[in-house]
């Protein structure tokens, strides 16, 4: 059986559900998001940060018959039930065309060349994307290399003298000796699984895309180069040798590029059913992918952009304490951005708390102009209001407001929604120039 819900909502089951059925969604609603180490569960985005702490992926009332989900989207299952979570701002009825077009932007992949259809969209879609970012994370460490053993027969010994192997090729005294040496080498079963990775998905033409994006084709060619031994028929041979993990710490990057290897050579498409009580899925954090989302369209406009996550670029509050700092999604010398993952129809909808950090940002930076930016379904709109101050308030003639971004609906084909949130974007860039 197959739900679909909309992330952050109380969603309603409108049918019933056997005990069975209802067992595999508690046991679904218990899963801690943090505490997950399941291996046949992704979670984009990693490492897994402080807001992830004590947070389930959905709640189920089982009094009401109803799902109640959080910031996170995608899909999870167990047994003969999955789940689809979709984006708020996306129609229940229609493909989450707006969290592919996320993953394509934030992972940088050229969404001009996106040619895959995603109707009726299987969880499996989503894996060709993480292994972009995976492979880029892991690459930063460096090209993964191991001890290996190779076999080797010529006159240069080095190493152990295979026997067996010596009698068998060297019977007639020809100068050369069998033997065996272990060897740190960039041609590796890790390398060897990557590269296959990349010909299976070189070989479809809905996937191939991802390799083409700037910032991973010098790697990919790399892969290419260190693994001259390469063979397709050796696929089942290669995945058998990387099913366990043995990754020297060094490189714990490569460990779950090496999750994502395997299940997209074996094509598994997170099914459900593999194993009893085994839970699979591919989980987003909607709201960082909004926020980064944004910033693909801020950057080129001189933003900066602190990371709270990575703790970076963060805004110092006292020279003499380095724990006192704050992280502003987005400023410049003119204007403060707040992204907000959230519906707000009006001023009133601002919550209490971002009221007051969207006020202590500007006050810190000295700024006089802050915007909250989010997602909408309707009405492209931006509602700004002044900030009623004393004439001796550094806040004084200052302004805040929220920008509605608005997400195309009732669109028949990616592509169709590429073409119209490009018109939505120029008009945001557009709109943020003049602002400035």
């Amino acid at each position: 059986m197959h739900i679909t819900t909309i992330d952050n909502y109380n969603n309603e089951i409108n049918y019933e559900l056997d005990e069975a059925f209802i067992n595999d969604i508690i046991s679904l609603s218990e899963i801690n998001l943090q505490d997950n180490n399941d291996n046949s569960i992704f979670l984009y985005k990693s490492p897994i940060h402080e807001k992830f702490k004590d947070r389930n992926i959905f709640k189920y009332e089982k009094h009401t018959n109803s799902i109640i989900t959080s910031n996170i989207a995608g899909f999870i299952g167990v047994n003969n039930i999955s789940i689809s979570i979709k984006s708020r701002f996306t129609d229940k009825n229609q493909n989450d065309y707006f969290l592919h077009y996320m993953l394509l932007k934030v992972l940088n992949i050229h969404t001009t060349k996106f040619q895959h259809n995603i109707d009726n969209e299987k969880s499996f879609s989503f894996l060709p994307y993480l292994f972009n970012l995976y492979l880029k994370n892991a690459y930063k460490t460096g090209l993964f290399k191991q001890y290996v053993k190779n076999e080797y027969n010529n006159s240069k010994l080095k190493g152990s003298i295979d026997i067996a192997r010596h009698i068998k090729y060297n019977f007639m005294d020809n100068g050369n000796i069998a033997y065996n040496v272990r060897e740190h080498s960039y041609n590796n079963p890790l390398n060897q699984l990557i590269r296959h990775t990349i010909e299976y998905i070189a070989e479809h033409k809905e996937y191939a895309f991802i390799l083409e994006s700037s910032d991973i084709k010098d790697i990919v060619k790399s892969i290419r180069e260190i693994t001259p031994a390469y063979s397709k028929k050796d696929r089942n041979i290669i995945i058998s040798k990387n099913i366990k993990s043995k990754i020297h710490p060094y490189y714990t990057a490569y460990e779950p590029l090496r999750k994502i290897c395997i299940k997209i050579l074996k094509n598994q498409q997170l099914k459900y059913g593999q194993s009893k009580d085994k839970v699979y899925g591919i989980l987003f954090d909607v709201s960082y992918l909004w926020e980064e989302y944004l910033y693909t369209l801020l950057k080129p406009l001189y933003f900066t952009h602190p990371n709270n996550t990575y703790k970076s670029n963060p805004v110092k509050l006292l020279n003499i304490s380095p724990n006192w700092y704050s992280f502003p999604d987005f400023y410049n010398n003119k204007i403060v951005l707040d992204a907000k993952y959230k519906i707000l129809k009006s001023m009133e909808d601002v919550d209490y708390d971002d009221r007051h950090q969207i006020l202590s940002y500007m006050y810190i930076l000295g700024i006089k102009n802050s915007l909250f930016i989010h997602p909408v379904v309707e009405n492209n709109e931006c509602i700004t209001a002044p900030l009623n101050s004393s004439k001796n308030n550094l806040l004084y003639n200052s302004t805040v407001g929220i920008y509605n971004f608005l997400i195309p609906q009732n669109v028949s084909s990616m592509q169709e929604f590429i073409k119209n949130i490009k018109v939505l974007e120029d008009k945001f860039t557009s709109f943020m120039k003049q602002y400035m």
